[in-house]
C-alpha cells in the first residue's frame, strides 16, 4: 500500500491549471520525477503548496468542471526538494504512473494544491481509491 502508517494528510495536485488540457503539466512531471507550480490564484494556495515536504504522497488529479468528481492520473512520494533556476520550489517525486485512471469524489476543491487530513479521505473515499494506491 502506497499510504504509510504515519502518513496524516495526502496531497492532491491539480496537474491542468485552469482546467485547460493545453497546461498539462503530468508528462513533464512524470518524464523528469519532478511536481513544480509557478502560478497560484491565492496566498493560500502558495501557502498550501511550500508547506509539501519530503515524505509527503501526492496524488496527481485533474478537477472536472460542473461536476462532484475528479479523475485520479498517478501518485508519488516527495523524494527531495530543488529550486530551479528562478528560484520556483521543485519537488523530486518518484512518481507512479497509472495506466488506470480512477474517478473518486472531488472532495469540494477545485483548487491547485488540496491538502487533506487521511481521516477526512478515509470517510470520504471509496474502497476502490485505496486498492488504486496500492498498485
Amino acid at each position: 500500500m502506497k499510504v504509510a502508517p504515519n502518513d496524516q494528510r495526502i496531497i492532491f495536485v491539480d496537474f491542468c491549471p485552469g482546467g485547460v488540457v493545453f497546461n498539462r503539466l503530468d508528462i513533464g512531471w512524470i518524464l523528469q520525477s519532478i511536481c513544480t507550480l509557478d502560478r497560484f490564484a491565492s496566498d493560500e494556495q502558495w501557502e498550501m503548496f511550500e508547506s509539501i515536504r519530503e515524505g509527503d504522497l501526492l496524488v496527481m488529479k485533474r478537477s472536472q468542471p460542473s461536476s462532484r468528481i475528479m479523475r485520479l492520473h498517478a501518485h508519488g512520494r516527495v523524494v527531495g526538494v530543488d529550486f530551479s533556476d528562478k528560484g520556483d520550489r521543485v519537488f523530486l517525486v518518484n512518481w507512479t504512473h497509472e495506466q488506470d485512471q480512477i474517478e473518486v469524489p472531488s472532495m469540494d476543491s477545485d483548487e491547485m494544491v488540496n491538502i487533506r487530513d487521511i481521516d477526512v479521505i478515509e470517510a470520504a473515499m471509496p474502497m476502490a481509491f485505496w486498492d488504486w494506491l496500492r498498485t
